[in-house]
């Protein structure tokens, strides 16, 4: 009811928060056009809305504190995972960080840290090491870190380089 005679303010504000299906077709940049409707009593409204679908984005940095080495060297490692989004205020969802090792560096379990309640999981397939970082959400501004080391094989030759190659997969669904 409109009742301005006596000093009240009908408006009603509604924020209206959308979460994109992580579909092939939901791509960012794409556009999404919804139909926005009030009903009341008196009167029903309605609205056309245009949404821009905008995607997390997730920047994985990986450092060593040397990039070559020899047998028996320890190599301490830092993962990050960032969300920088720029124009997303959502978070990512089911993000999955894979570091594959090259057969010759060894990950020491023990000295696994990790951040924001990543869970970590350290697998060997076909002779070669990998860590496998899984976090449910990871929202904009925040920074998944993984600290460990890692030692070089003992029939590691002289200033050889060992590397360790990050896969980061992710959805948001």
């Amino acid at each position: 009811a409109d009742q301005v005679s006596q000093g009240w303010n009908d408006a009603v504000s509604t924020r209206i928060v959308v979460r994109v299906v992580d579909h092939v077709s939901n791509v960012d940049g794409q556009l999404l056009k919804l139909q926005a409707r009030l009903l009341t009593e008196k009167k029903n409204y309605s609205k056309p809305l245009v949404l821009t679908v905008v995607e997390p984005s997730l920047v994985p940095t990986l450092t060593a504190s040397v990039n070559t080495g020899d047998a028996d060297d320890i190599i301490m490692y830092q993962m990050q995972v960032q969300h920088t989004s720029g124009g997303s205020l959502a978070g990512a969802f089911h993000i999955v960080c894979v570091l594959h090792f090259d057969p010759m560096l060894h990950v020491n379990v023990s000295s696994i840290n990790v951040s924001v309640g990543a869970s970590v999981v350290h697998s060997v397939s076909g002779g070669a090491e990998m860590l496998i970082a899984t976090i449910s959400m990871l929202q904009e501004s925040d920074v998944l870190r993984l600290n460990f080391s890692a030692y070089t094989d003992a029939l590691l030759p002289y200033l050889s380089s060992s590397k360790a190659n990050t896969t980061l997969t992710y959805q948001s669904c």
